[in-house]
Order: C-alpha cells, then structure tokens, then sequence
C-alpha cells in the first residue's frame, strides 16, 4: 500500500503523511507505508483532533512505540490540564457576559 492508497482509503492527508514519514526516519525505520502503518496515522489523526502539537504527537507515537505507557498517560493529562484551563477562562468570561447581560435588561 503506497501513500496515493493510504489516502484515498483512509482519507490521510499529504501533511499527516509527511509527518509520519518524518516521524519514521527519526525512529530509524524503513520508509514507505503498508497496513501496519494505519493504527499509527490513525492514532496521529486522533492526536491532532484532541489539540497535540506536531512535536507532541511525534513524542507520543515514539512513547507509543516503545510501549511508555506512563509517559502517554503524563502526556495525556498535560493536555487535559491545558484544555481545562482554556475552559475556565472561557467559562469566566461567559460568567461576566451574563453578569452584562444582566444589568442591561435591569435598564
């Protein structure tokens, strides 16, 4: 299964493709994409769906591949402390707009 393939079946695009080769060479291995390849492109789609950096989704494949379980799950709950974040703010800010909102129907 070559890249033209990978894409049309799977629907990766030319930039995960890239990525994954890149990824692959650091890692020493052979270049080029089979069937084995999809749970780690499909897992980098994942990756990058939930908010991963390129750099993070290359250290998480690399934590994946040697099985770093404790590391994935650190890496995991660095993302989840950083989203949580982004959510407070998000939800303070929604707090005053309503407390705005709500003096301006008082008028």
């Amino acid at each position: 299964m070559d890249g033209k393939e990978l894409r049309a079946r799977y629907r990766v695009s030319d930039r995960i493709l890239q990525e994954y080769a890149e990824w692959k060479r650091g890692q020493g291995l052979t270049e080029g994409v089979s069937e084995s390849d999809v749970p780690f492109l499909s897992l980098m789609l994942t990756l990058y769906g939930i908010g991963f950096s390129k750099e993070e989704v290359a250290r998480y494949l690399s934590m994946e591949a040697d099985q770093d379980w404790a590391g994935c799950l650190e890496q995991l709950e660095q993302l989840r402390t950083r989203h949580l974040r982004s959510l407070h703010r998000v939800q303070d800010r929604i707090e005053r707009l309503d407390s705005l909102r709500c003096q301006v129907q008082k008028q």
